[in-house]
């Protein structure tokens, strides 16, 4: 299996389980579907979100990206954000709403 599928199969587990277990939270983009336990946190990102602006630096480095021809994509339509504890942010999964276009970040 690879790395996309892999991180494709925990999305959808996922997903399955903030259908069943997860709750509205507010967050700085809004209210976002989250699911936690003692291990592990997880957020849900829909295009209902607005994304917070990007930070100064992230803004500099996708301009010098572009300016030397480079491709920087912007965030897709959905997102998942799984934090374990003591290990910090472990997946950043993004997609489009027809799953063409997917993005593991981490």
């Amino acid at each position: 299996m690879s790395k996309l599928e892999e991180a494709l199969k925990i999305r959808d587990r996922i997903i399955a389980r903030l259908g069943t277990e997860g709750r509205f939270t507010s967050t700085n983009i809004g209210a976002v579907m989250s699911w936690g336990n003692d291990e592990i946190d997880v957020i849900y990102r829909t295009p209902f979100n607005k994304l917070p602006e990007a930070k100064e630096q992230v803004k500099y480095a996708k301009a010098l990206i572009k300016q030397q021809g480079g491709r920087v994509s912007e965030s897709l339509e959905y997102g998942l954000d799984v934090w374990v504890k003591g290990k910090g942010k472990v997946l950043n999964i993004e997609w489009s709403k027809t799953d063409k276009q997917i993005a593991v970040i981490r």
